[in-house]
């Protein structure tokens, strides 16, 4: 993802100048389509990757996902890069039941004037990455405790179900508190892999998808605990055909 300097004023005339290019081209188009001379698409007809973002919410982990958003904020702004699909979450013990994706936004959805133009649409697409910082801390606040513990696995489990999904990026510890978890600070290898067998089929539409974890093993009670978390999640990416990365943050050339 390439660095990108963007002052608040910058974002200012960027929304400006896009909502006068829209204005100013569309009577045009319209009048064209009315006579015969062609048609109007607004927005993309073309399926595009999708990219989850997936915020760790349980009490545990909120306040270091509050603290993450910087991260989560490097992950919308390489989405808008690439004109991709963006849905975010939080989630805590049963996302299943009760995940939300808000926001979602398709940086690829642009209309003529904007399609016309790279320049324009890829300030114009920062400008909207940029906005979603506000709303990331909404989520992670607001959202509700709603059921106890920490749901990674559960919430692999929905991701694998979601059409398109691409990349998913987990901000959580990893630390597992579900019915059909492991204690990982004291798990044995066979314990990790029998959790492993046992969620591995439901992942699978995870397949050739990229899984990027941030903020492994952060304030794990133990160093065994820590190492468990990545070799069960490490695991199941092996057996779902997923890449896997971890780490405290986001890899430097990302």
């Amino acid at each position: 993802m390439r660095t990108r300097v963007v002052t608040p004023v910058l974002l200012a005339l960027v929304a400006v100048a896009a909502l006068a290019l829209l204005a100013g081209c569309g009577g045009d188009e319209e009048a064209e389509a009315a006579k015969g001379g062609g048609s109007v698409t607004v927005g993309a007809t073309e399926s595009r990757p999708l990219d989850l973002l997936l915020a760790d919410c349980s009490h545990s982990f909120r306040h270091q996902s509050l603290q993450m958003v910087p991260e989560m904020i490097r992950v919308a702004l390489d989405s808008a890069d690439q004109q991709r699909e963006l849905w975010a979450a939080c989630f805590a013990g049963s996302p299943l039941r009760d995940l939300v994706w808000k926001p979602t936004i398709d940086f690829g959805d642009l209309t003529g004037p904007l399609a016309r133009n790279p320049s324009l649409a890829e300030r114009f697409n920062t400008a909207r990455a940029l906005g979603l910082k506000g709303e990331f801390e909404q989520i992670i606040r607001d959202t509700p405790r709603g059921t106890p513990g920490s749901g990674q696995l559960e919430v692999l489990e929905l991701a694998g179900q979601t059409q398109g999904v691409g990349r998913v990026f987990l901000f959580t510890d990893a630390r597992i508190f579900e019915p059909e978890g492991v204690p990982l600070g004291n798990a044995s290898r066979a314990g990790v892999k029998q959790v492993v067998d046992h969620w591995a089929p439901r992942m699978r539409g995870l397949a050739g998808t990229e899984l990027v974890f941030v903020g492994g093993g952060l304030g794990a009670a133990s160093s065994p605990g820590a190492r468990n978390a990545r070799a069960l999640f490490r695991q199941l990416a092996e057996q779902v055909e997923a890449s896997f990365t971890w780490g405290r943050t986001l890899p430097p050339d990302f």
